[in-house]
């Protein structure tokens, strides 16, 4: 009979899941995703197109920060990243009028087909009571921005 965790974990033999059996500490804050770029520049002049700022460039590091009012989004340089092989994929949840940054955003004369990147989706009611739309970046990275309509 095996008791060392170790040894359990070298023989491909899983520990029984823990489980909090109550939460105190909370989970208040932002979340940012961090996604894929092929040339941050690119990614400057695309996302300050949709009023975007940058917050933090870091050329030595591979790394951008920008932010639009409470949304903040980090990339990562990966030149070799293909935006038809790999996908990454964001919800932005709105306590706005989404109908009002689709609006914005289609005057920029994105694309609204349903390949090719970049571009931009029509706003969709969807039948768990959200208004949605999509944008694709041109490296792929997928957002789907919606708000609840009551």
């Amino acid at each position: 009979m095996i008791h060392d965790d170790t040894a359990r974990r070298s023989r491909g033999i899983a520990r029984a899941p823990v489980y909090l059996d109550h939460v105190n500490a909370r989970l208040n804050g932002q979340t940012a995703p961090i996604l894929p770029s092929r040339d941050l520049s690119a990614t400057v002049e695309f996302y300050t197109r949709l009023g975007f700022t940058v917050d933090g460039r870091y050329p030595d590091d591979g790394y951008l920060i920008i932010s639009r009012d409470d949304v903040e989004l980090h990339f990562f340089s990966a030149p070799d990243m293909s935006p038809l092989a790999d996908a990454h994929a964001v919800y932005l949840r709105l306590d706005t009028d989404v109908r009002a940054v689709h609006e914005e955003w289609s005057r920029l004369g994105i694309t609204d087909s349903p390949t090719g990147n970049p571009r931009l989706l029509a706003p969709e009611m969807t039948g768990y009571g959200m208004l949605e739309f999509a944008l694709v970046d041109p490296d792929g990275n997928l957002f789907r921005i919606g708000a609840e309509i009551p």
